[in-house]
C-alpha cells in the first residue's frame, strides 16, 4: 500500500471513531479539528465517502452523519 493510500484510510477510520464519540452530525470544520487534519484534506475525503454512499449531508444544516451502510 503507498503511503498516502494508508494516511487516507488511517484519517477515514479516525472520522467514524469521532461520529461515534461526538454522537450526532458534525460539519466539516468540526471533522477537520477533531481528526486533526486540514479543512482542504477533509474535504476531499467527506466527497469520496458521500459519493461511495458512507456520509450523508443535510441541506439545510450542511452537517455530515454516516449512513446505515457502515453496519
Amino acid at each position: 500500500m503507498v503511503k498516502s493510500e494508508s494516511n487516507t484510510s488511517i484519517r477515514a477510520i479516525r472520522l467514524f471513531e469521532e461520529f461515534a464519540r461526538a454522537q450526532g452530525p458534525q460539519t466539516l470544520s468540526e471533522i477537520s479539528k477533531r481528526i486533526g487534519s486540514p479543512l482542504s484534506t477533509c474535504h476531499n475525503l467527506v466527497k469520496v465517502l458521500q459519493e461511495t454512499g458512507y456520509l450523508y449531508t443535510s441541506k439545510s444544516t450542511r452537517r455530515e452523519d454516516p449512513t446505515k451502510r457502515l453496519l
